[in-house]
């Protein structure tokens, strides 16, 4: 099942800055929501933040559901968990001829 999952990070947290300002931070904390077995031969591990004024929204699409608790309690806000959604219903959806657009980053 690959899964869709939004975290909300805050920007005034001093690990919120770090992983937001670091990339390579951002990938490395992403990956260890997963467990380091995880079977990426169907689907692999992709992210993307969106920063906002307040909070920045960090999605993942994985092929199992991450562990954000721990980015949310180092990141984010304790009252805004992650939230997930089973992303192969949109995906089984999707039909020859349709154009989506997205932005690779």
């Amino acid at each position: 099942m690959t899964t869709f999952t939004k975290i909300r990070l805050n920007p005034h947290r001093r690990e919120g800055r770090k992983l937001l300002s670091d990339p390579q931070r951002m990938h490395a904390a992403v990956r260890a929501a997963f467990p380091p077995e995880l079977d990426e031969s169907d689907a692999r591990v992709l992210w993307r933040v969106d920063p906002g004024e307040h909070e920045h929204v960090l999605y993942v699409v994985g092929p199992e559901k991450p562990t954000g608790a721990v980015l949310v309690e180092q990141a984010g806000w304790d009252t805004l968990p992650a939230q997930t959604a089973d992303y192969s219903r949109f995906l089984g959806k999707l039909t020859r001829g349709q154009r989506w657009r997205f932005e690779l980053v």
